[in-house]
């Protein structure tokens, strides 16, 4: 499977700073990996993961795969079945 991401096994993904104001926006995208993803719940954003091989896809708000999902964030998280770099 090609892709245009980097596998890293050792990151930190960064928790939005900020607040939802619309009732329906409870999901965001990682800046900086693909395959996270935020959710808003009881006035905490949690962690999420997409399962192998799928990245998420902010406009649907869903794990989808990478060709589909457009998903800029320049790396995945343990996740070498994504790595650009694999053979």
């Amino acid at each position: 499977m090609s892709s245009d991401y980097t596998n890293v096994t050792d990151g930190t993904p960064t928790k939005p700073d900020y607040t939802p104001t619309d009732p329906d926006d409870n999901y965001t995208a990682d800046l900086q990996f693909a395959n996270v993803f935020w959710q808003w719940s009881k006035g905490e954003w949690y962690q999420q993961s997409c399962p192998p091989g799928l990245t998420f896809n902010s406009r649907l708000n869903l794990c989808d795969w990478p060709r589909d999902a457009n998903n800029d964030a320049p790396f995945v998280l343990n996740d070498p079945s994504l790595d650009k770099n694999a053979p």
